[in-house]
């Protein structure tokens, strides 16, 4: 699983990142999700097509953690945004790119990356603004 790569949906999800959090957009659904700090750490990598291996590299370099510990926080992400189609498994048989390892940096506490998952705003954020609404207009919806 380790050399597994992944690439964002992009056909159906957007996201921004405001301050190390990360929130997602579920076009199809109408989701939204906000990622904690770790969690946009894995994020970000998958916008690159890293593999699994990588981020775990990544992980055990800045992170406080150890190796079992940041391997199923990677995969319990992975699990919970492949379940949405937010990420899709990425077809590559090129070599891996390991960075060589940066003993001397000082390490950051390790907080177990996170996923909340919103449907509040599903209604509104699938509906058309100019179809769904009613006379009053947006955004009263039908």
């Amino acid at each position: 699983m380790l050399n597994k790569r992944y690439t964002i949906n992009e056909s159906i999800a957007i996201s921004e990142t405001i301050d190390g959090e990360t929130i997602i957009i579920n076009l199809e659904t109408g989701y939204y999700y906000s990622i904690n700090k770790t969690a946009t750490v894995i994020w970000n990598e998958f916008r690159e097509n890293n593999s699994i291996s990588n981020i775990l590299k990544y992980f055990l370099d800045h992170y406080d953690v150890n190796k079992d510990t940041a391997e199923k926080s990677i995969t319990d992400i992975i699990n919970l945004l492949l379940k949405d189609y937010l990420i899709l498994e990425f077809d590559s048989t090129g070599p891996l790119s390991i960075t060589e390892s940066q003993e001397s940096i000082a390490k950051e506490s390790f907080i177990i990356p996170k996923i909340e998952r919103y449907d509040d705003m599903a209604r509104a954020l699938k509906s058309d603004p100019v179809h769904d609404v009613k006379e009053e207009g947006w955004p009263n919806l039908k």
